[in-house]
């Protein structure tokens, strides 16, 4: 046993290859259904899982990724139409709102829910609390970057975090990718 050997972090590497090795899956079944979106919300979901949705061709696409060592696979659904509600999300701050560790912030957001067959699946935009990315361009995108990913192979550790001002932003972008199903 060397210096640096340590069986947690063989097993959160070997985490990370299978992860990276589904999302490489994931890439050749997207490039075989024809899904290349120009713009996407990427999103951390309420679970760590990585939530995606994008618009081509007139229908709507969501890709759901496992969490960080959860079993199963990238799920790629597309729908000609969506049903969903879009619910607010507040929580109001306790005791100094988090000032020098006293108290909590609060959070401030949305959160949608897409009804699907089975399943919903929520797409939280949470101002303090998760992570989100709008891709404007393929190339931007780290869910559909082609090339394979060393060290950090978790898409979800590339989502910047939701501060106030983002969350704006990212609001309209996701009012914009939903503007013609209303």
């Amino acid at each position: 046993m060397g210096l640096f050997d340590n069986p947690e972090e063989r097993e959160r590497k070997e985490k990370l290859r299978i992860l990276e090795d589904k999302r490489m899956a994931f890439l050749e079944e997207a490039t075989r259904a024809g899904f290349h979106p120009e713009a996407m919300l990427l999103a951390a979901g309420e679970k760590s899982e990585l939530i995606g949705l994008a618009r081509q061709g007139g229908a709507y696409w969501l890709v759901i990724a496992p969490a960080f060592g959860a079993e199963g696979a990238y799920r790629l659904i597309k729908r000609d139409a969506l049903a969903w509600d879009m619910e607010k999300h507040y929580v109001a701050p306790e005791g100094m709102g988090g000032v020098m560790g006293f108290g909590k912030k609060g959070e401030l957001g949305i959160r949608l829910v897409i009804h699907m067959d089975d399943e919903d699946v929520v797409l939280p935009l949470i101002a303090g609390r998760n992570s989100a990315l709008m891709c404007q361009r393929a190339r931007s995108n780290p869910l559909l970057d082609p090339k394979r990913r060393r060290g950090d192979a978790n898409v979800v550790w590339d989502l910047p975090p939701i501060d106030k001002r983002a969350m704006e932003r990212l609001k309209g972008e996701l009012e914009k990718l939903l503007a013609d199903e209303r």
